[in-house]
């Protein structure tokens, strides 16, 4: 599969979307925004893109569980 940064910024968008849902009683919106874009940004000039957007899910997922207990 060729790259795409419109495919990874939406899969980022539907990220957010999911993860808002899921943590909608301790987050509003933006924070789980701003918690996906600090998990994003060490990835920002890797070369191998194919599962950036997996590897951000795992590590937005667990910070946002971290900051909820």
């Amino acid at each position: 599969m060729v790259y795409s940064e419109s495919r990874e910024h939406e899969a980022l968008h539907d990220l957010v979307t999911r993860l808002t849902a899921r943590f909608s009683d301790s987050y509003s919106p933006d924070q789980v925004e701003a918690v996906v874009m600090q998990c994003y940004e060490p990835f920002k000039a890797s070369t191998v893109r194919d599962y950036i957007p997996v590897l951000v899910e795992h590590a937005s997922k667990d910070r946002l569980w971290a900051k909820s207990a």
